[in-house]
């Protein structure tokens, strides 16, 4: 799989499974009424197509900024981590009502998991660094 691709959706699926049960936990402890994994399944589902657009430009920033600036592989990481608050930001402000609401500890939760995704995951895989080497032929007299 073309590697931004593949990095991109292990960020978002990342974001898009862990944050939703840590919502459905506090969800289900503050009201009692709610089924865990009905909550678990309706934040995956909604989430995954409010978000299709962020994962797009996810893919299109990681493929950008890996062709921009191969060298520096933390500037990499710290500039695909604010990104990746202001895509986690995106559907919220779609959605959400102008006034702040409760919905900002949601959207700091899944900035959070798409930030801790970012830096769980290698953008380089070994084998992808040690494939760019030009390979010595010396011969031996």
């Amino acid at each position: 799989m073309y590697r931004p691709l593949s990095y991109a959706l292990k960020i978002w699926v990342t974001a898009l499974l862990a944050c939703p049960v840590i919502v459905a936990a506090y969800m289900c402890y503050v009201n009692n009424s709610y089924s865990f994994l009905s909550v678990i399944v309706l934040l995956v589902l909604v989430g995954a197509i409010c978000s299709l657009p962020s994962l797009l430009l996810l893919w299109l920033a990681i493929h950008l900024l890996r062709n921009w600036d191969a060298e520096n592989y933390q500037y990499q990481k710290q500039a695909l981590s604010i990104i990746c608050v202001v895509l986690s930001g995106f559907p919220f402000l779609l959605l959400a009502e102008p006034a702040v609401s409760d919905e900002v500890c949601f959207l700091a939760l899944y900035a959070a998991g798409t930030v801790a995704g970012v830096w769980i995951y290698n953008l380089h895989p070994k084998e992808d660094l040690s494939g760019d080497l030009p390979e010595i032929n010396e011969e031996v007299d």
